[in-house]
């Protein structure tokens, strides 16, 4: 097999020279269908059945890398094109996740090769942990209603007690268990090398460090799924993964990663240091989260206003249009939401009355509400002995036993419209303002529990008539 993939290749590019080399394990017996490339090239080969291989260099300085499942990826020269692989060891559950900047040992910081992705990590959400204002309110609401339970918070915020989504934590992953119960880390399967050992997995194959493999679950929506998919009480709170799953995106083959973690636009390494290269936009992945951004959120959102005048009746209708692919709008935690605020006044300020058309639930004001909201099954005091906290306004927490009272959001491609009536005494000019506004958390929870405000508006549109 070897000889026939030589002739091929030399037939397609005489200029370059061929390398004929060889795969073993740690005991010299030959290691089959392993993927052999040349550091930073697109190109992979597969030994054969005595681990021989043949490959092209056409830049005469190369290093080779051969990996194969089970296996540390494996590296040698182009001057000695043996390669020996060693097994990856099984998983440590005492390991001790590494701080990417703040780890005591400095030579394992990753911030000494990766400092630009450590320092997009710090601005991220993932970095917060259990310093985030909203879990940490959450975390206490919890603590007071089971004070003698840890719940499943710390597993998604706070993974093993590493305080933090770090980069250690998602390069500890090597599978999604999709049966597997649980919450956020629990449903992963790690493999975290034993004290004294290293081992970094990730989306490359080609990595030349020694110790480093690689898992095909950084190339799918699975590497997401753990932490952004969850049940409680058999119903479904975090759905972002989930509502992925049967989304036009999923069918037209986009992952998590492809908006999250898009393709830088150019060439670039991806760390600095001895061993770095430039390479290939599409191998790797950026860590600044675009989606982040209200620009990015009002790109995937449209909204419409118009309006008719009948007599002393203004006819009004708002429509919003999510635009996203992959997501409902909001989407996320239970607790965020969205709100359309629609108001008629004169040219005095003053407000005309709504006479017919949907009101927020909160504000009674004119509008309607894009949001999840949850209900208790019954009393929380008949639920647990000595409760006395009384019913949120915004919904019920979902550590409690709840039903769904409504789910009023805008799931991909979907359009909303209502439509409202205003009474008007006499012809006058009239303005007419609809803003959508978002929101990660009830402003009534916000308040409740002292959270900054977090509103922000995604559109405004106003008219005159």
């Amino acid at each position: 097999m070897a000889s026939q993939i030589a002739l091929i290749l030399l037939s397609q590019n005489t200029q370059a020279s061929l390398i004929l080399g060889r795969v073993t394990d740690e005991s010299g017996e030959p290691i089959e269908t392993a993927h052999v490339k040349i550091k930073g090239e697109d190109e992979e080969y597969l030994t054969d059945t005595q681990g021989y291989f043949s490959i092209l260099d056409r830049s005469k300085k190369a290093m080779i890398t051969a990996w194969k499942e089970g296996y540390y990826i494996g590296t040698a020269s182009i001057k000695k094109p043996q390669i020996q692989l060693r097994r990856l060891p099984k998983d440590n559950p005492n390991y001790q996740f590494i701080h990417p900047s703040k780890h005591p040992d400095v030579s394992k910081r990753c911030i000494n090769c990766h400092k630009k992705t450590v320092e997009v990590w710090e601005q991220h959400n993932h970095s917060k942990g259990i310093k985030n204002p909203v879990f940490l309110a959450l975390k206490k609401a919890f603590e007071q209603d089971y004070p003698h339970s840890q719940g499943s918070c710390n597993s998604c915020h706070a993974p093993k007690s590493a305080q933090a989504v770090s980069c250690d934590v998602c390069h500890k992953i090597n599978s999604f268990d999709a049966e597997k119960t649980g919450h956020g880390i629990d449903r992963y399967k790690l493999l975290r090398p034993p004290k004294g050992s290293e081992l970094v997995i990730g989306p490359l194959k080609d990595v030349t460090r020694g110790h480093d493999t690689f898992s095909k679950v950084f190339k799918s929506s699975e590497q997401c799924a753990g932490c952004h998919s969850a049940k409680h009480h058999g119903k479904e709170t975090y759905d972002t993964y989930t509502q992925w799953l049967d989304s036009p995106a999923k069918k037209t083959g986009k992952i998590c990663q492809d908006c999250h973690m898009p393709h830088p636009q150019k060439k670039r390494p991806i760390a600095h240091g001895p061993s770095a290269i430039v390479r290939n936009p599409q191998s790797i992945r950026n860590h600044l989260d675009p989606t982040r951004s209200l620009d990015t959120r009002k790109k995937f959102i449209k909204m419409k206003l118009s309006t008719k005048l009948r007599g002393h009746q203004l006819d009004v209708k708002v429509s919003v249009t999510n635009l996203n692919d992959a997501h409902s709008f909001p989407s996320g935690s239970p607790f965020r939401n969205a709100f359309v605020n629609l108001s008629a006044f004169l040219e005095d300020g003053s407000l005309l009355k709504q006479s017919s058309g949907p009101t927020l639930p909160f504000s009674k004001k004119s509008g309607f509400l894009l949001a999840r909201i949850f209900k208790p099954r019954f009393l929380i005091g008949q639920y647990k002995s000595g409760a006395t906290r009384k019913y949120n306004s915004w919904g019920e927490f979902f550590w409690w036993p709840f039903s769904l009272k409504s789910d009023t959001r805008l799931f991909p491609g979907k359009t909303r419209t209502e439509s409202f009536s205003f009474f008007i005494k006499k012809k006058t000019k009239v303005t007419i303002k609809a803003e959508l506004i978002y929101q990660r958390y009830f402003k009534e929870m916000g308040e409740a529990y002292h959270l900054p405000n977090s509103s922000e508006t995604i559109k405004s549109i106003s008219q005159s008539i």
